[in-house]
């Protein structure tokens, strides 16, 4: 421990000294009896002191790394190429490891395993606006514990399943390969090699373990077989848990045809014995049930992904077409067969990285309830950068980079500061013959970024290469971190493209009625399933405030925002300014979750019978009827029936939940939001989770102008804090077409909203409130 300490320590100051990275030398230094870390050093003309052994023999950076030199040698068959990439014979396991000849028990098959620390474990938190929260290639690094990566699953309401996350999350759960550091603190790592390439089997299949720095097999081996090794019971037990549990996806993610809640709303009280049961002046807690759990009644569906079945053994001809050789090249990046000019020396996949996924961010120290950092809100911008960026390949035009992970690519060498004035003899190209790289090669950069398959790259002889010759690349003269690739090697649309989630034409002013589907620039897919921009009539947002105004209710605000009235979820009753003439209006505010969630949000909604319909017919005056008819009409339901509106004001907000107000209605339900009052100059207000609940983006409040969210639209306040005692207010509304079948889940989602003072909505369909009707208008 205390070597491995000193050894660090010596590589972080020969890195900080190293402007350019030229030639690499590998130093395997023993930590424990099973665990090795790789260091990768700079050889450079400038002086650096290395440590004086000869007169410190006691100095720990002079305890010899194991030689290889004793270590037998693995077979080598006439032709070099005896380990292939190919297809895997696991269904949806994308490539796999095979051998081409008969391997007896205990064969060598790489014979030292490289590691490369992974130092931020807060990159699944989004604090970066329009990222994906759990990136392709973070399933590749072996984790230091279950879930390594902070908040790679968040919370929601309801709650999404683990599955529903529509990410493959890899070795997240792997036991095996962990590395202790010398603290003996376990620490994730990426291990390029065999370590990212094998698959992992739970049963007789499985062929190869790992006897301290190397992979061996674990008993004879026939050619043909692909190899497996363990990730450990805890991983192979969650992906049987989530294949199973895959019968039970909500609608949002597997189409599931129909749901109904069974929430039984007869039970709740009634708006008079709500009303009966509080003094109005008083601030009282909040009451009530949320109902069950949505995700109980899910039915269940056909799913095509099968659980992991016994592999069927290819033939040696199958594997030499289908396959891509790996054993040309050996653990020193010396060619270990002859290569002729033209011809591929090795080929290896790569995971494709947005450029600052491998940033590290100062993180808000500040704890949740949950003790988890909230770096999703608060950083305060870059503090250094992950050691494996060294091991990438990028363009300077370009935010997308390349990481091959194949057998020893990493140990190339550069002709960047050579002394002994190498040449290149190899460059790195895109694959040829495989057919899916070559449809990656087509697509934006985030699609590749997205894609569970992988884009394949040959290292191409330039000259004709002896064995024993090592690999000398040319990196660029830009070469700093990444390697620089040729020129010519990426494909045009990925220079010059930001690598960010990005919604097409959201700032375009809409015409009233105008309903625009949020779907992303770089592929026209939608965000999430009905996600809307709503044009309203010009002046409607002016209209509404000043309704509010005559009301008093800004001006409420105004004291519940700034004065602390209220404390964290409690609510009182008010009576509303009324001109002289009408009819008595008692409203409701409630100080929602400030404490949990960590922000100032205040709810203002009608109480009385009159409030309510005041509200609704001063949205009348203000235009939305005609909003109504546009949404009804395009989204292809018979009426609306606007069930809940209520205003939301807010004056900072750390962090919220991510949720969704309306679910389950047969897509016939709708959540519209449109702002009275906004801050200038403010960052957006409005966080929506993508589809597959792995990216969140933002949006703003923009007067007439609304935003509509059907079933299943997850959403959140977003992070901002507003100077100068400013407030924001929002109007939010559901709204839905209530059929027999649905209405019973209305009034589950009316009752989440607590206090909810008009149940009496749902007691007779035949006797329900119509705002809109295709036959009506």
């Amino acid at each position: 421990a205390q070597a491995g300490a000193v050894m660090l320590e010596h590589h972080r100051l020969l890195n900080a000294s190293c402007k350019k990275k030229a030639k690499q030398t590998i130093m395997l230094l023993r930590t424990t009896a099973t665990h090795l870390l790789l260091l990768t050093t700079c050889v450079t003309s400038s002086s650096i002191t290395a440590p004086a052994c000869a007169d410190d023999p006691k100095n720990p950076v002079c305890i010899s790394p194991p030689s290889r030199s004793t270590q037998p040698p693995p077979p080598q068959p006439k032709d070099a190429c005896w380990l292939y990439l190919a297809p895997s014979s696991i269904a949806d396991a994308g490539w796999g490891i095979y051998t081409t000849q008969n391997l007896e028990p205990s064969t060598v098959l790489e014979d030292a395993i490289d590691m490369v620390l992974i130092e931020d474990h807060y990159k699944t938190i989004p604090y970066r606006d329009n990222k994906q929260r759990f990136s392709n290639w973070m399933g590749y690094i072996w984790p230091k514990g279950d879930d390594a990566f902070y908040h790679s699953v968040t919370d929601a309401f309801p709650i999404i399943p683990t599955h529903g996350y529509a990410t493959d999350e890899g070795l997240s759960y792997a036991t095996t390969n962990r590395y202790y550091d010398e603290n003996n603190v376990r620490q994730s790592t990426f291990r390029p090699g065999l370590s990212s390439l094998m698959n992992s089997h739970n049963g007789e299949a499985r062929n190869v373990q790992r006897r301290e720095e190397r992979y061996v097999t674990s008993k004879e081996v026939m050619a043909g077989s692909e190899l497996f090794m363990h990730y450990g019971n805890t991983w192979h037990a969650v992906q049987k848990k989530r294949w199973k549990s895959q019968q039970k996806v909500p609608q949002v993610y597997q189409d599931l045809a129909h749901y109904n809640s069974v929430f039984n709303w007869t039970d709740l009280p009634s708006q008079e014995e709500k009303y009966n049961s509080i003094n109005p002046k008083t601030l009282h807690k909040r009451t009530g049930e949320r109902g069950v759990d949505v995700l109980d009644t899910y039915k269940p569906v056909e799913i095509k992904r099968k659980l992991q079945t016994k592999p069927n053994r290819k033939s040696v001809t199958w594997v030499e077409k289908k396959g891509h050789c790996l054993t040309r090249v050996n653990a020193d990046g010396k060619a270990q067969a002859s290569v002729k000019t033209g011809n591929v020396i090795t080929t290896s996949p790569v995971l494709a990285i947005a450029r600052d996924d491998l940033n590290i961010y100062e993180v808000y120290k500040k704890e949740g309830k949950n003790k988890v950092p909230l770096a999703l809100n608060f950083t305060k911008g870059v503090i250094g950068l992950e050691p494996i960026l060294d091991l990438t390949y990028g363009d300077e035009r370009s935010d997308l980079l390349l990481l091959p992970y194949g057998p020893y690519v990493h140990m190339f060498e550069t002709t960047e500061g050579d002394e002994d004035g190498a040449v290149a003899n190899a460059v790195i190209r895109f694959s040829t013959t495989d057919p899916v790289t070559q449809e990656l090669l087509k697509l934006h950069p985030l699609s590749v970024i997205n894609s569970t398959s992988k884009i394949l790259v040959d290292f191409v002889a330039l000259t004709d290469i002896s064995p024993g010759e090592p690999i000398v690349l040319d990196y660029g003269p830009a070469f700093q971190h990444e390697r620089t690739v040729p020129d010519d090697l990426y494909p045009h649309q990925w220079l010059n493209t930001p690598v960010e989630y990005i919604i097409q034409d959201v700032k375009k002013p809409l015409q009233p009625g105008e309903l625009q589907q949020l779907v992303w620039q770089h592929n026209q897919e939608p965000v999430t399933t009905h996600a809307y921009r709503l044009g309203l009539e010009p002046g409607f947002s002016q209209k509404l405030l000043e309704y509010s105004q005559d009301l008093g209710i800004v001006d409420i605000y105004k004291r519940l925002l700034n004065d602390d009235i209220l404390e964290s979820d409690d609510w009182y009753v008010f009576n509303a300014t009324t001109p002289a003439g009408q009819e008595h209006q008692e409203w409701f505010a409630q100080r929602y979750k400030s404490k949990s969630w960590s922000f100032n949000m205040h709810y203002i909604a009608a109480w009385s019978e009159s409030a309510r319909v005041s509200f609704l017919r001063g949205l009348n005056q203000a235009g939305f009827g005609n909003a109504l008819e546009s949404l009804g009409t395009q989204l292809e339901v018979d009426e609306l029936t606007c069930f809940h509106v209520s205003y939301m004001g807010v004056s900072h907000c750390e962090n919220s939940m991510m949720h969704t107000d309306v679910y389950a209605t047969d897509w016939k339900g709708f959540n519209i939001l449109f702002p009275i009052k906004v801050v200038d100059g403010s960052k957006e207000e409005l966080d929506i989770q993508a589809r597959d609940a792995n990216v969140v983006t933002s949006v703003h409040y923009e007067y007439d102008h609304a935003i509509v969210m059907g079933d299943w639209g997850y959403h959140k306040t977003s992070p901002n804090s507003f100077e100068n005692d400013e407030i924001r207010i929002v109007v939010g509304m559901y709204c839905a077409e209530m059929t027999l079948d649905n209405m019973n889940q209305l009034a589950h989602i009316y009752n989440g909203e607590d206090p909810a003072p008009f149940m009496n909505q749902f007691t007779n369909y035949d006797e329900r409130e119509v705002h809109w009707s295709r036959k009506g208008g």
